[in-house]
């Protein structure tokens, strides 16, 4: 399994039988709230017994539970023998099968390492190990560390965009720690309030002094590779959460700006990487009207959403051509599994 990246799974296969005192007393209350912490980060769950019970895992949208062991059932569905899959087991023969197919597994018993499987130490290590939203993260992070191990004292600035109301601030919380834990220095402007849709009569910017600090006074000298320190927030900017004062922004430090409307050719030039969250309209009209999207809802909340921000900002997407610059796309719709988009 020397390709092997957990993020690149989508499906874990347990071997229930196998796993024998791991699920008995109070383990299986752990083995189930691991369920279902596996389950709301989207990954497709299937529990396989030689004599499954259907009312012990209760109700969880991406779980199937199925007879047999992983041999059969991996031999009578293909599909279950593509990458995105991974298997559970600590039964011997299952371990030498999943091994001479070549095939992604792990297990918490020394026979799992001796046939080249990923071993444990505690089935709740597993949600240490398949985290999608941070081992995400920790994908970007190790490549703004090498762009910057290449040119430290260069400046690098990143442009996250995506629709109003979709979770910026989540996103880049999530970058920011995983940028932190390499040492690496950050400096950051949340433009949420600055740009957006409601402010298109006049270029997308809430007020021309807004437009002018952000540009002129900010990302203009640092892309200079200016040392940028703004010690007091300006007047205009007061009721408004844009960023800690006060303002310190080297050039050896890489410079996240996010917020709706950000690629404009306001910006161009000052971008080196652009980002986008993209977020399924029903996940887009859930987060605008605060509605849980696991939960079902009106779909006229989803046509509302359609008709009016979802028309403006796919306009304002077309209008500045902004697909065709992405350099990442990031599948935004479930906070816990957001992954990069191929």
């Amino acid at each position: 399994m020397d390709d092997f990246h957990p993020n690149q799974i989508q499906q874990l296969a347990f071997d229930l039988d196998s796993l024998g005192t791991e699920l008995s007393g109070d383990r299986l209350l752990n083995f189930r709230e691991i369920l279902r912490i596996l389950d709301e980060r989207g990954f497709r769950l299937l529990l396989l017994s030689e004599e499954p019970d259907l009312t012990t895992w209760g109700d969880l949208d991406h779980l199937s539970v199925v007879k047999g062991t992983p041999q059969e059932v991996a031999t009578q569905n293909p599909q279950l023998q593509a990458p995105d899959t991974f298997w559970i087991s600590h039964a011997p023969v299952a371990l030498e099968w999943l091994a001479q197919q070549q095939l992604r597994f792990g297990g918490g018993e020394e026979a799992v390492r001796e046939h080249g499987g990923l071993q444990y130490q505690y089935l709740n290590d597993l949600l240490e190990i398949f985290h999608p939203s941070r081992n995400t993260a920790l994908e970007l992070a190790i490549r703004l560390r090498d762009l910057k191990e290449a040119s430290p004292q260069m400046p690098l600035t990143l442009g996250i965009g995506g629709p109003e109301d979709c979770g910026h601030a989540f996103f880049v919380g999530e970058l920011v720690e995983a940028l932190e834990e390499f040492g690496l220095l950050v400096a950051g402007l949340d433009l949420t309030e600055l740009l957006g849709l409601e402010f298109a009569h006049s270029g997308y910017w809430h007020s021309p002094e807004a437009r002018s600090w952000v540009l002129d006074g900010v990302l203009h000298p640092f892309s200079r590779g200016e040392v940028v320190l703004q010690e007091k927030s300006p007047s205009f900017l007061e009721a408004l959460e844009v960023t800690m004062f006060p303002f310190y922004a080297p050039p050896e430090s890489i410079f996240l700006v996010w917020g709706s409307t950000l690629f404009l050719p306001d910006f161009e030039n000052l971008f080196d990487l652009r980002i986008h969250l993209d977020v399924s309209p029903k996940e887009a009209a859930s987060r605008m009207f605060e509605i849980d999207s696991r939960e079902p809802f009106d779909d006229s909340f989803v046509e509302s959403y359609l008709k009016r921000e979802g028309h403006l900002y796919q306009s304002y997407l077309k209008e500045h051509q902004a697909e065709d610059r992405f350099d990442f796309r990031i599948n935004f719709d479930n906070f816990n599994a957001f992954r990069l988009k191929p």
